[in-house]
């Protein structure tokens, strides 16, 4: 019984640093993820990676992971996750119907990982290759 409610609380610990906790659950429709940043005063932040990427590994099991990032961006954004080379349907910021690779191409996206920071209107603010330590990630989010 200790060692299955030891187990069961590390699992519950594991959960609460994983680096999904920053990303919205966003069904594929940007125009609709960035009013509901605005409506909650956040700033929508577009994450494009893809599978394979040591530089989205290292993202998505240091960087985003650490306390301090994940207290600074729940604070401020809403990230959501996308595929540079995805095939799936989205809806952009603007309400243009593409894929994730096709919005991708369009922003100029190349390698990945890349930080998209938008204004209210879906315009690019800022954008940055993410593969960063926390503290550098934090820096470039500021500034």
């Amino acid at each position: 019984m200790g060692k299955t409610l030891f187990g069961l609380l590390l699992l519950l610990a594991a959960s609460l640093v994983s680096a999904d906790t920053v990303f919205k659950d966003s069904f594929g429709d940007l125009h609709a993820d960035l009013a509901d940043a605005d409506r909650s005063g956040k700033v929508l932040v577009l994450v494009f990676s893809m599978e394979g990427c040591p530089g989205c590994r290292a993202l998505e099991e240091k960087t985003l992971r650490d306390k301090a990032v994940q207290s600074f961006l729940l604070g401020h954004y809403e990230l959501v996750r996308l595929d540079l080379r995805g095939s799936l349907p989205i809806v952009g910021p603007n309400g243009e119907k593409t894929t994730e690779s096709g919005f991708a191409g369009k922003l100029g996206i190349f390698a990945t990982p890349t930080v998209i920071v938008l204004d209210r209107n879906g315009r690019p603010l800022k954008r940055f290759f993410g593969g960063l330590p926390p503290a550098a990630f934090i820096e470039k989010m500021k500034g």
